[in-house]
């Protein structure tokens, strides 16, 4: 095709030649209108070059700032020039500014962008004094753009303006720039990290809360264990702090960083195999060094028996309670003497009363049977009458058969009738002159008059502490046994008719229209008969009330939750009210078991009742324990963070060395423990415990019990080794508890003398010594006590010297279980501290070897042998713990508590993102605590500067955990001798 041919594309020419027109007329008027000034243009084009290469020097200097600020963070601002510049409220984010700043300055100096005659310079002030480098931070702002990206922006840049060497303009402007870098992302994260390490457990979930959950589960799984009979000498040591410990960090980790150390979980499941192991084979001490270097040295060890013991400690782990049974025990006693021996509208006498308690009704009816008029005299003619004079006579002549009088639906008492004969005259005198007369006219009126007593058995509505009682009364009795009716229809005779005057008063009074209906309550006088079945009834039931209980988890007990409302439901279901009963006895005994279950219910409703202690929890928690919320943070989204590295990345309570964990550059302890049992048993340090140790506020007086068992191990010790001086403490002991079981003795004929028996003061003696005499020894006296069976044992000797009937006997024996716990806590019973500590003191001294060697190999045959020559056939002979209410109380059970203190850190910390760099992200980015100066070039001089310090990620946590068993021998807590277990590091 040749071109004269081709027309794509072609334009017509007379438009290319307007087109070139237009544009020549625009041109000329435009530089017709003003002076061509090309140099201005170059200077704009010299200031947008300077501005562009000034985004470039900020680009630059805020990627390399962000990289050496997460590779060497600022902490803490240092006691420098500069550093004081630092605020320690936002050190990291200050230090990065400040790097930013002094990289920029640095990087804008000397630099100038020209265009032809014009140049155009940006700068900065030199940082050379600490008021110049607050202002410099200042001036860089910086604000996380997601994860992955920083926009920082500098204010206040200086821009100088130069034509042909002369200055032309001066202003600032703000630069900005956004790089690739997450390193305010990773140290938000580290942020948040330290906050949960020092976040308190009441606060909210982190460190303190997690590990004070994990080391309950700890006691509450190894404490019911050892109360049951296994061979546990340490309820919870170091070595389980040290474990559940890295378990919370390494659960904190997750919360914070979406992810945890990678080694420390591999290390966190040697360390729990190695301690679950120890723990299977009972084994009472660990070598904290060796189990550090097996699980951070990581050995090729079988791993067979491990994994054993390491499916146990998750078992462990996971099982966050175990049953406690609470039981209603002596407030069945106490409320049964309360119920039986009062007279108030809740007592046996009372309920009875209201259950015969009948709305009585008297009905008087007069019927006419005979009337007839006469009249004697006849009024004189033309008289007048002068006065007129009434009389009336009203005779009973003679008992007839009574009409129906009595009202429907009630029960018939007694029905009479009478024959009343109404004379009624009337005289009329009349005048007639010097004469008078007299006319009587006389009305004869016959009536039969009857009077019925009925009643109905109506019991009223009491105040009582359960609405089962009080429904028996509203229940239908289809019969009145003879006796009782007898007694209702005499009771109600009396008020109605005998208070009244008599039937024969009734009749008189009915035929003159003044005897009208009554109502009224009447409570008869009930057939002891009735009064014997009813209290045999309720006797029947209080050895089942007594024995009632409920299971409650250790950790509800531990946090003061007690199961009142299963307790009282329980007690209530011992009887089935029903609908109706065949006679009112039956359901005036039903109405006896209910109230009587209802006291004990109610008394159960008392958080305090009996003056023993129901809240376990605030038992625990006067002595400082407060269990906290065991709900934990979820795991965060894991963001940037691809890595979680700590080193070492298990801390362990033994010291490592720079060989072990390279990036220590000395030996230092990663993390060290203490923990104080509350309450041990009187071996080793702990001897002092049962009186004062172990306790805050030491308390002046032991139980009598204690100090008996006290005495039992101070005579098997010498026994085992004679010594004069703990035969001298070994005396006054023996004295204090001689003196302790007097008292008892006494308190014991006083609840005699109170008793509804009449004793004399010499059957009272009688009946105390010969009680105690069942038992040979001071310290199993004073062991019977302690435990209520001398108590019950004066209950019997009691019943025979005064010939008791069953009935009394029974009352005697419920009085005394119920009266025992007083005994025992009354301050006269109570042993002096410091008799029974000196005494379990020197017998320690004396028996210690043999004493360690019985308790660091619990369960062996040797330690039992041991143990026996101590005078204990058991190591839990003098129990561990608190006992919080003793048998007999109202609710049973032994506590004890941990007081656990722990302080550790990382040589070093780091958190890893796999970017950094727009260009490379080989390396990624890594954020890096450790113990560590930081310095860097502030003020541009070529040398760097302190400006502040790295620090360690580190802890401190201190809780309390505490754990609750059954009332028993053993008891509950450490009995290795060492209440006081701390680590190398402490």
């Amino acid at each position: 095709m040749r071109l004269a041919e081709d027309d794509r594309a072609r334009v017509p020419f007379a438009l290319v030649g307007v087109v070139l027109l237009v544009a020549s007329v625009t041109a000329a008027a435009t530089l017709a209108g003003r002076s061509p000034v090309p140099t201005e243009t170059r200077t704009d084009r010299a200031v947008e070059r300077a501005e562009a290469s000034a985004d470039t020097a900020l680009a630059s200097a805020a990627r390399t700032a962000a990289a050496e600020a997460v590779r060497h963070p600022v902490v803490a601002g240092a006691n420098t020039t500069f550093g004081a510049a630092i605020d320690r409220e936002r050190a990291f984010r200050d230090a990065l500014a400040l790097r930013v700043y002094a990289r920029t300055e640095r990087a804008l100096r000397d630099h100038v962008s020209t265009a032809g005659a014009a140049s155009a310079s940006l700068s900065l002030p030199r940082v050379d004094t600490a008021a110049a480098a607050e202002r410099a931070i200042d001036r860089v702002s910086m604000e996380r753009v997601g994860d992955e990206a920083i926009r920082v922006t500098l204010s206040g840049v200086r821009v100088a303006v130069e034509r042909d060497g002369r200055a032309v303009s001066r202003s600032t402007t703000n630069v900005s720039a956004t790089v690739h870098s997450p390193a305010l992302a990773l140290r938000d994260r580290v942020q948040r990290f330290e906050r949960l390490l020092d976040r308190g457990a009441f606060e909210g979930p982190g460190l303190d809360r997690r590990l004070t959950d994990y080391l309950h589960r700890v006691v509450w799984l190894r404490g019911p264990l050892q109360y049951a009979g296994v061979p546990i000498s340490n309820v919870l040591a170091n070595r389980h702090v040290e474990v559940m410990a890295n378990r919370a960090l390494l659960d904190v980790q997750r919360t914070a960083f979406g992810r945890a150390d990678d080694a420390g979980r591999g290390a966190y499941r040697r360390a729990l195999a190695r301690v679950a192991l120890d723990d299977v084979l009972a084994v009472a001490k660990d070598d904290a060094k060796a189990r550090a270097n097996e699980v951070l040295g990581a050995p090729e060890l079988s791993q067979t028996p491990r994994k054993v013991g390491l499916s146990s400690a998750l078992s462990a782990a996971g099982s966050s309670s175990q049953s406690v049974p609470v039981g209603v025990n002596a407030t069945a006693d106490r409320a049964f003497l309360e119920f039986t021996s009062g007279d108030g509208e809740t007592s046996l006498d009372g309920t009875l009363r209201a259950a015969y308690t009948s709305r009585a009704s008297r009905t008087v009816e007069a019927t006419v049977v005979d009337r007839s008029t006469s009249q004697t005299g006849k009024p004189p003619e033309n008289g007048t009458l002068v006065r007129v004079f009434d009389d009336r006579d009203v005779d009973v002549e003679a008992a007839v058969e009574p009409g129906d009088v009595l009202p429907a639906g009630q029960r018939a008492g007694e029905t009479v009738g009478r024959r009343v004969v109404v004379t009624e005259r009337e005289t009329r005198r009349y005048a007639a002159g010097n004469r008078s007369r007299r006319v009587v006219e006389t009305t004869e009126t016959t009536y039969r008059v009857s009077v019925g007593v009925s009643y109905a058995l109506r019991p009223p509505t009491r105040p009582l502490p359960a609405e089962r009682a009080e429904r028996v009364f509203g229940a239908d009795a289809s019969t009145v046994t003879p006796p009782v009716h007898e007694r209702i229809a005499a009771s109600a005779a009396r008020v109605l008719v005998d208070d009244a005057g008599g039937v024969d008063a009734l009749a008189r009074r009915a035929v003159t229209g003044d005897a009208p209906g009554r109502e009224t309550l009447v409570r008869p006088a009930l057939p002891e008969s009735v009064r014997e079945r009813a209290y045999r009834a309720a006797a029947d039931l209080r050895p089942r009330a007594r024995n009632v209980s409920a299971d409650v988890s250790t950790r509800g007990l531990a946090g003061g939750r007690v199961p009142t409302d299963a307790l009282r439901e329980r007690v209530l279901a011992l009887h089935d009210a029903r609908d109706g009963y065949d006679t009112a006895t039956d359901r005036a005994v039903a109405a006896v078991r209910e109230t009587y279950l209802a006291r004990v219910a109610g008394r159960l409703g008392d958080r305090r009742a009996d003056g023993a202690l129901s809240s376990i929890g605030d038992a625990l928690g006067s002595r400082g324990l407060e269990v906290p919320p065991t709900d934990h943070a979820d795991a965060s989204a894991d963001g940037p963070v691809a890595a979680v590295e700590g080193a070492p990345a298990y801390l362990p309570l033994a010291e490592v060395t720079p060989e072990a964990v390279p990036e220590s550059e000395a030996r230092y302890h990663p993390l060290a423990a203490r923990n104080v049992n509350w309450f041990t048993i009187p071996h080793g340090d702990a001897a002092s415990a049962v009186v004062d140790a172990a306790m805050p506020d030491p308390p002046q007086s032991v139980r009598v019990g204690t100090a008996a068992q006290a005495l039992s191990a101070a005579n098997g010790t010498l026994a085992a080794a004679p010594n004069r001086a703990l035969h001298d403490e070994r005396a006054e002991l023996r004295s204090a508890v001689a003196d302790s079981v007097s008292a008892a003795s006494r308190e014991y004929r006083g609840v005699l003398a109170a008793s509804p028996l009449s004793f004399a003061e010499r059957e009272r003696h009688a009946a105390t010594r010969r009680a105690l005499a069942r038992w040979d020894s001071v310290h199993a006296r004073g062991k019977a006590v302690g435990n209520g069976s001398a108590a019950a044992a004066v209950a019997v000797e009691a019943a025979r010297i005064a010939d008791a009937t069953p009935r009394e006997r029974d009352r005697l024996a419920t009085r005394f279980r119920a009266a025992s716990a007083d005994v025992v806590d009354g301050e006269a019973v109570r042993v002096e501290g410091p008799v029974v500590r000196d005494a379990a003191n020197v017998a320690h001294r004396i028996g210690r070897s043999v004493a360690e060697s019985a308790l660091s190999e619990t369960g062996s045959v040797a330690a039992e042998k041991a143990a026996k020559r101590l005078g204990a056939a058991d190591l839990g002979a003098v129990p561990a713990g608190l006992p919080l209410a003793p048998v007999p109380g109202f609710w049973y059970a032994t506590a004890n508590a941990w007081s656990v203190s722990i302080r550790g850190s990382y040589a070093q910390f780091a958190v890893r993102a796999d970017g950094g760099s727009p260009v490379s992200t080989a390396d990624g980015t890594a954020y890096v605590r450790e113990d560590a100066p930081v310095a860097f070039d502030v003020d541009g001089d070529g040398a760097a500067e302190r400006v502040g310090r790295n620090e360690r990620v580190a802890f401190e946590v201190e809780t309390a955990v505490g754990v609750v068993v059954p009332a028993g021998p053993r008891g509950v807590g450490d009995v290795d001798g060492n209440a006081d277990e701390r680590s190398a590091g402490w």
